[in-house]
């Protein structure tokens, strides 16, 4: 009896361990940053989101995503930065270096997590649902929106942030440029415009017939 006792005990505190959880990752969509390399208005609105579902308990991680697109500052690094200076530990925070629209964030940030991870996106009213929608079409994740509450974020914003600047990407090239080279390296169509991209991947989903965009090799 003492026996069956002792291995009940055990198999419980194995099964409250946090390595059987399945964890809560929120997926926060980069954008660029401001001139000089310092985070944007946007990039704080976004960060300090994913610090306080963070920090809340909401989530357990904060993925970040985004390249340098629109000047030679990476996205994700920076808003990286943006997390550290508020507190946020690195086992908690998690860089994806690659993507340079809102669907490669999305696939990007996919082939990153583990297979069982719950997934957030959290981001502004227009990306947001739209970012969740892709999660779906392209996995089996439950997924969640999370739309920036500016009630809670524009406080924390007025009361003071730190100064964070990201560093400048070496070679980097516009991103009409980059894109072909990419199209070259994939071998594949160069991407259309954005605005296309996302009205067919919206008719798509409404059908059940979309695919997420080629990716490059992931960074070693």
């Amino acid at each position: 009896m003492i026996t069956r006792r002792l291995c009940f005990v055990l198999l419980s505190l194995l099964m409250a361990s946090p390595t059987w959880a399945q964890s809560t990752v929120a997926i926060v969509p980069g954008c660029p940053t401001e001139a000089d390399g310092s985070l944007s208005l946007l990039q704080w609105q976004r960060v300090v989101w994913g610090w306080f579902l963070w920090a809340s308990g909401s989530v357990d991680q904060v993925l970040v995503s985004g390249n340098a697109v629109a000047n030679p500052y990476g996205e994700a690094e920076t808003m990286a930065a943006g997390l550290r200076a508020l507190g946020m530990p690195d086992r908690d925070i998690l860089v994806e270096p690659q993507a340079l629209h809102t669907d490669e964030n999305i696939a990007y940030a996919l082939r990153m997590l583990p297979a069982d991870a719950k997934v957030v996106v959290a981001s502004h009213r227009l990306q947001a649902p739209g970012g969740c929608e892709m999660v779906r079409a392209w996995s089996t994740r439950e997924c969640t929106t999370s739309i920036l509450d500016f009630s809670l974020v524009m406080p924390r914003i007025r009361a003071g942030l730190p100064t964070v600047r990201g560093q400048v990407q070496e070679g980097w090239v516009p991103l009409a440029e980059r894109e072909r080279r990419i199209a070259e390296q994939l071998g594949v169509p160069r991407r259309p415009s954005s605005l296309v991209v996302y009205a067919r991947g919206s008719l798509m989903r409404m059908v059940g017939k979309s695919v997420p965009p080629t990716l490059l090799p992931p960074i070693q």
